[in-house]
């Protein structure tokens, strides 16, 4: 299952499969943010008949046009409107996809 979800993610984020491996994060190591995210996962429900009902991206990633890291953090954190530890994202990593795609339902990383 590992190299099925491997060859779907080059497919879906246009990257070489052997510059991926099981700890490759959607978020920060290929920058899938925002409506990226519910594309992606759209399609990995699809593609591996999984179910996402589970899955809250809120938790993961960013609103489209918001970056979770740079200016708008720093700024936040400063005027204390929220600290920066509840904008980062729990981050899901290529073997977090493994598990729901042989489970067929999503299972929360830790």
């Amino acid at each position: 299952m590992a190299e099925r979800v491997i060859g779907f993610v080059s497919k879906q984020v246009r990257i070489n499969a052997a510059k991926l491996d099981l700890g490759t994060s959607l978020f920060h190591d290929l920058g899938i943010d925002g409506d990226d995210a519910v594309d992606f996962f759209k399609a990995f429900s699809d593609e591996f008949q999984t179910d996402l009902s589970e899955l809250d991206l809120r938790k993961h990633f960013g609103a489209e046009g918001w970056t979770s890291s740079g200016f708008f953090l720093r700024l936040l954190s400063r005027l204390r409107i929220t600290n920066n530890e509840e904008l980062k994202p729990v981050p899901i990593c290529l073997s977090d996809l493994v598990k729901a795609a042989e489970a067929r339902k999503w299972i929360q990383p830790l």
